[in-house]
């Protein structure tokens, strides 16, 4: 397992934000590889509470055996007891962060695979069809529920 504290500049909150990230990456496995053994890792974002920070998941909680455990990796970032709520006026959009920056820092940048497989498997999992894939860039298109709603046509 390893355990990693994580320093980069957020965009969303307009400054430098620490984060502790747990990978099960190290374990010893006997015999043949399953493909259980194999799979990569899900992800689990962990937000502390008010007054606390980053560390508390790993200095309070038995979260590194957890995510050993379940084969998960953990990320676990400064929130600075913000409440994680935006305030466009301080340059400080914390749904922003959350929700789309932490996720392409955590998933799109380090990840192994390749863009096309990658594509492959959200495409099947959101019921979309791939339409184009340029490195880590993907473009999916999945058609309106309601027909009438629909403006593009595939053939």
């Amino acid at each position: 397992m390893a355990l990693m504290e994580v320093n980069f500049f957020s965009k969303a909150l307009m400054r430098p934000v620490t984060m502790n990230v747990i990978l099960p990456v190290d374990k010893v496995f006997f015999g043949e590889e399953t493909e259980e053994e194999n799979k990569p890792f899900k992800t689990l974002y962990l937000l502390h509470g008010v007054m606390g920070n980053y560390t508390d998941w790993v200095t309070g909680t038995c979260i590194k055996r957890w995510a050993e455990e379940k084969n998960l990796a953990v990320v676990m970032p400064s929130g600075a007891n913000m409440f994680y709520m935006d305030h466009p006026n301080a340059n400080e959009n914390y749904s922003e962060f959350i929700g789309k920056e932490l996720v392409k820092i955590t998933v799109l940048k380090n990840c192994l695979d390749d863009g096309r497989s990658i594509a492959e498997v959200l495409g099947e999992r959101t019921h979309s069809e791939v339409v184009q894939v340029i490195g880590r860039k993907i473009v999916l298109y999945r058609p309106a529920k309601d027909e009438t709603k629909r403006k593009i046509v595939l053939p």
